[in-house]
């Protein structure tokens, strides 16, 4: 039975894309799937499509279907959200809620829960105060329809529940690391790299001191062993080594010295990255807090009206952003552009905000004032 080439669907716009003198590709999420489709004429003045159509639109569509894209006739206007329009830190909100969602649904598919979370999400930008907690929420929520929600309660490593203590969260292991685990994997207590004895004992990869001859910024290694055992190189350049003072070392001499490897194992550097023992792989574990736990554990749990209610502090909120965003761009195999510039956003309207903050100050007479912007 042949298809109707006219189908009416309902849909938000997460992204578009010029096309041509006066067309544009939009990329829309409905209730059954994700669908790129062509708006014909949406950039002349006269269309009548184009009030219907923006991104992050909310819209009753009627489309027809195309031999590439199909085609969108109709459009009518469900619901819009005029505090994205108004605020540029709620546009960029938007804007990194719909990259993830966009790169987390694939082409003709998705979820009537995906679809409804992007709908809730849009409200909560255009409206709340909090943008980072409800950004936080968000990004639980859309983990677990996406299927890689992660584990907060059960250690990935060895299954134990997670004490109420300052433990590890492992991207690569989908979740936290208990404590112990979590120092096996040589998780750092700071935010420096650490490399432990005991990671490089098991990994069985890497001698902890350097030979003698070798050096951090590619100059040539030979040991005196490796030089009588080689019996090949001598004080001087071979003709084969390069002129940059690039390491270089005849695969003879190399199996001969038995030192050295000729590749370095995947954790290793030049700057001391930590080498994980064989029961976690490469896996890098990162500290948390048991605040940060806390605030995870809430968000994956709780209902929007519990959430409404929390509050919690600056250092909290930044480690919980670092944890999540880590997370996803680990899933996502790519870094989230939306995500730097709306660090850079905040950023600069945070300096706005304390330049004003302090010019008000000045004035005499103006101590209220200053109290209210602060606040």
């Amino acid at each position: 039975m042949p298809q109707e080439r006219l189908y009416r669907t309902e849909g938000i716009v997460l992204r578009e894309m010029d096309y041509g003198e006066a067309d544009r590709i939009l990329t829309i999420l409905t209730p059954e799937r994700k669908l790129s489709v062509i708006a014909k004429g949406i950039r002349r003045a006269t269309s009548r499509k184009a009030g219907h159509l923006g991104l992050f639109a909310h819209a009753n569509l009627l489309i027809a279907r195309g031999r590439n894209l199909d085609i969108v006739t109709q459009a009518e206007s469900i619901e819009e959200f005029e505090g994205l329009r108004q605020d540029l830190l709620r546009f960029t909100y938007a804007c990194y809620a719909a990259e993830l969602v966009d790169r987390l649904a694939q082409e003709e598919e998705g979820s009537a829960e995906l679809y409804r979370l992007m709908l809730d999400g849009l409200r909560w930008f255009s409206t709340v105060d909090d943008l980072r907690l409800w950004m936080r929420y968000f990004e639980l929520r859309l983990l677990r329809y996406a299927g890689y929600e992660p584990e907060l309660f059960i250690c990935t490593q060895c299954q134990q529940p997670i004490e109420a203590r300052p433990n590890a969260f492992s991207a690569a292991e989908g979740g936290m690391v208990c404590a112990h685990c979590g120092h096996m994997a040589g998780a750092p207590t700071s935010g420096a790299r650490v490399s432990t004895p005991a990671g490089r004992e098991e990994a069985g990869r890497r001698p902890a001191p350097q030979d003698k001859g070798e050096r951090d910024e590619g100059a040539r290694v030979s040991t005196p062993a490796g030089r009588e055992e080689a019996g090949r190189r001598p004080a001087p350049q071979d003709e084969g080594e390069r002129d940059e003072g690039a390491r270089v070392s005849s695969p003879a001499g190399r199996e001969e010295a038995g030192r050295r490897p000729a590749p370095q194992d995947e954790g290793e550097g030049d700057e001391g990255a930590r080498v994980s023992s064989p029961a976690l792989g490469a896996t890098k574990a990162t500290p948390a807090s048991l605040n940060a736990q806390k605030v995870l554990r809430f968000l994956q749990t709780r209902s929007p009206d519990e959430i409404a209610r929390l509050r919690i502090t600056e250092e909290t909120h930044a480690e919980v952003e670092k944890l999540l965003q880590d997370y996803l761009e680990y899933v996502l195999e790519r870094e989230l552009r939306s995500a730097a510039f709306l660090r850079r956003v905040r950023h600069e309207l945070h300096a706005v905000e304390a330049a004003l903050y302090r010019d008000v100050r000045q004035v005499p007479g103006s101590s209220e004032a200053a109290r209210h912007l602060k606040a």
